[in-house]
This record gives C-alpha cells, structure tokens and sequence, in this order.
C-alpha cells in the first residue's frame, strides 16, 4: 500500500470510510474521554471526573501503585496520583484502562493478555526513548502511541476469524508488507482501523498520522526526510516495536524484517549509529526485564 493510498484515506466521506471497516465497529469515544476534555487542565475537575468513575478509578490505582511503577508509598485517590505523577501521565493511563476494556473482550483471554502486555511494553519503550534522546517533552504523546498503535489488531481479529493467520503470514515473510497483505486478502489494514479510532478517541493530528502510517514501509524512509513531530513519534515507535520484538510475538518471526528495511532512514533522523542504538535498546531491555520480573513477584 503506498504512501499515496494512506493520504487518500484521509479525506474519505462516511460512507467510503465503511468500505476501509469492512464491518468492523470503532468504539465511541468514552464519556470520561469526552468529560475530561471539557475540564482539562483543571486537576480538581479532571480527578473528579475520573473518580466518579469507579472501575476506571480502581483499575488506574491498581496499575499506579503496582510494582512496575516502584513508588515509595501507596496512591490512594485520583487526585493525588494527578499531583504525584502529572495529569497528563494520569490521562494516558486512563486512556490504557478505557481502550483495554473496549477492543478484543470477545477475544480468548490469553491472546489478548499477551496482547495487551506487548502493547504496553512498546508504549514503555517509547517514553524511555523520550528520555534517552532528550525529548521529555513528547514522553505523554509517545506512550498514547505506543498504546494505541495496534488496536487495530484486536478489532479486525474481531470481524476477521482468519486475521491472526494473516499477520503470522505477513510478519514471516522477507518482503514484509503487511498494509498490502491485509489490504489484498481483507480489503482493510490494523493501521487504517487503528487511525480512525485514534481520530474518534481524540488524539492529535500528529499521533493520528503516526498510527496511519506505522506500517508504510514504502513511505517511511522519504517521511524520516522531514522533521515533524509526527515523524519523530514514527521514528520512536519502529524503534520501539524492533526493541519490544513485536515482530517474535504478533507474528512469530524470527528476523524483524519491516526494521531492517526502515532502520537505516530512523537511525540516520535521530543521529544515531547501529552502535548507540544497540547500548539504547539494552538499557531499555534491562528496564523492561527488570519491570516484568517485579510484576511477577506480585
């Protein structure tokens, strides 16, 4: 699929925009999403908000004071975890919470927990590059994106009985493409599906156009030409799906095959050598391995 056919499916109408589905339903955008808006930045009403929520309130404290997050002391209400960690930081895990309990219930449950525990892993991964190439200012966003970048996946496996085959299919073969595998044996792809929840959900212009074009292997190496920030979320995100090996678990591929292709034009946008990106990727391996360990001890 070119770079062409992702611009297109920008200024598709309502009825054009059912074709891309092919039947499949994007959840509507929760009402806490819709509340919050309406009272960001205010910490008081955005912690009210939330709270009046009870399973989202209980599921965002259980994930706060778990081990991954090593706080010294217990987050006992939304309000304080706002101050403690930043509201942004407590949206996006909001955010994880509500796209958990909306895409894939259906699903085998043990799928989806490994799913969903390689999503959260390569959403890590993209705060800890935030970190290590001096953009702290873009940790929230690239999370979202980490988060967000495949649930395509879940809701096309949804519709799809056959989609999980079609991945393995794709991600095992040298000549990877998977937005021309998926749009030739289903008419659609994860990432076109991933972006019209995006857009729905209300996220940025500039994380709606990374999860569209995440998987445009084609394209990317002419977009890393250019300096944006939807760009630099695209660059983080292939380094984080490469480091996480998402290719060994979606698609049970021993050589990550999309990297290869796209490593040379995302090394050379952020400046970095294969050198500095092997000591990156360990440190951040460590972090993972090390988090991982203390969730299992819980």
């Amino acid at each position: 699929m070119s770079d062409k056919k992702s611009q297109d499916l920008r200024d598709l109408d309502a009825d054009e925009i059912k074709k891309i589905l092919r039947g499949v339903t994007i959840p509507p955008r929760p009402t806490v999403s819709l509340e919050i808006k309406e009272v960001y930045p205010d910490v008081e009403k955005v912690a009210n908000v939330v709270s009046r929520d009870p399973g989202i309130a209980s599921a965002l404290l259980r994930t706060i004071n778990s081990p991954f997050y090593g706080l010294r002391y217990e987050i006992k209400s939304i309000r304080q975890a706002a101050v403690y960690m930043g509201l942004d930081s407590v949206i996006n895990l909001v955010n994880a919470v509500i796209l958990r309990g909306s895409v894939g219930t259906n699903l085998d449950p043990k799928v989806m927990t490994r799913f969903w525990d390689s999503t959260n892993d390569t959403a890590v991964a993209m705060t800890a590059l935030c970190q290590f190439l001096g953009l702290p200012s873009m940790a929230d966003e690239a999370y979202t994106v980490g988060l967000f970048h495949n649930c395509g996946i879940p809701l096309l496996m949804s519709k799809q009985p056959k989609y999980a085959h079609l991945l393995i299919k794709a991600y095992q073969q040298a000549e990877f493409d998977i937005m021309k595998i998926e749009a030739d044996l289903i008419g659609s792809s994860h990432s076109a599906v991933g972006y019209y929840v995006c857009k729905t959900w209300g996220l940025s212009d500039a994380m709606c156009e990374t999860i569209l074009e995440h998987h445009n292997r084609t394209a990317i190496p002419d977009l890393m030409l250019d300096m944006t920030d939807s760009h630099t979320l695209l660059g983080m995100l292939k380094m984080a799906e490469h480091i996480t090996m998402e290719y060994e678990i979606l698609g049970g591929a021993q050589e990550d095959y999309e990297w290869e292709a796209v490593r040379t034009s995302v090394l050379d946008y952020f400046e970095l050598s294969d050198e500095d990106f092997n000591d990156l990727s360990e440190q951040i391996i460590e972090q993972l391995d090390a988090d991982q360990a203390q969730r299992l001890q819980v």
